[in-house]
């Protein structure tokens, strides 16, 4: 081979390299100067509790483009209720990995004034983007407990057998049959276990004298004819838990020989289904004006 074809033959070989090569970091996303983007890792139950617990406690803030909302309002993280909190005690929580979200349900103590809150976080590309509050000091809805802290509701971290577990549309159809019935104030077609249980802000509403209400005795809520902007944003089917969030208006007038006034009422509510049934109803509520939004919707 002459000289001219050697370096001829090396030319060829050493344009194919570097074709080769751009191809290569083509496929790889660039080189060090244009590295790949790496997706935030996913938070697991444990994780998203701990973030939520974190929130509630003060100990972590949202994102400083989140949004925040207070009883339906919105506000800067800083004006929030639970950045002034001291003694803070959670008592319930429930977490879907899935969706990347979890609440937490608590109390404490707002200068000498006792309060019952739950906080709803969601996460996005690691980052806490939304954070949902329902918060009531005592006066500010029709329930309050009589002592703080409350006990620990265990039951919603049992897991469900597998062959009692209900699917996400299920158990959301549970739910919204449960809203249904307090709007029609009959409940005769809410699936509810025998040993149901409701506590809404740390006090419960069934299973108590004189009239030893069941989940599903709705016909007492003849003055709530709306339940409306049902949210269903978490879901942890190997617990069997949806959150459901909503409002019941209540246009006022009197109703069983009792007066109500006309308002509105936050809750957010979980809910334990076992085998298409509502085993318990975990809820924070508070009064609101009438026909105010969520927030959210």
């Amino acid at each position: 081979m002459t000289t001219h074809a050697v370096r001829l033959a090396a030319g060829l070989a050493s344009k194919l390299a570097l074709a080769v090569c751009a191809v290569l970091l083509a496929s790889c996303g660039g080189g060090d100067d244009d590295p790949a983007p790496v997706a935030a890792p996913a938070c697991d139950r444990a994780c998203l509790l701990a973030q939520a617990e974190q929130l509630a406690r003060a100990q972590a803030a949202p994102d400083a483009s989140a949004r925040i909302t207070e009883n339906g309002a919105v506000v800067a993280w800083s004006a929030a209720t639970t950045a002034r909190l001291t003694g803070v005690a959670l008592h319930a929580r429930a977490a879907d990995a899935e969706h990347q979200q979890a609440i937490v349900y608590g109390t404490g103590d707002d200068a000498g004034r006792p309060v019952v809150f739950s906080l709803r976080m969601a996460r996005q590309s690691g980052k806490v983007t939304e954070t949902e509050l329902t918060v009531a000091h005592q006066g500010e809805a029709s329930l309050f407990p009589a002592a703080v802290p409350l006990a620990e509701v265990t039951l919603l971290n049992d897991v469900v057998p597998i062959a009692q577990r209900s699917t996400a549309a299920l158990m959301i159809a549970a739910a919204n049959a449960y809203f249904d019935g307090i709007q029609l104030a009959d409940g005769a077609a809410v699936p509810v276990t025998d040993d149901c249980r409701r506590v809404e802000n740390g006090v419960e509403t069934t299973n108590r004298p004189p009239n030893n209400l069941k989940c599903n005795s709705l016909g007492v809520f003849t003055y709530i004819p709306t339940v409306r902007d049902r949210r269903y944003p978490l879901i942890d089917a190997e617990r069997g838990l949806v959150l459901g969030v909503v409002v019941f208006d209540i246009p006022g007038g009197t109703f069983n020989g009792r007066l109500y006034e006309p308002r509105s009422i936050l809750l957010s509510e979980v809910f334990k289904v076992v085998d298409g049934k509502i085993q318990r109803i975990e809820a924070t509520m508070r009064n609101i004006p009438l026909g105010d939004p969520t927030g959210w919707n």
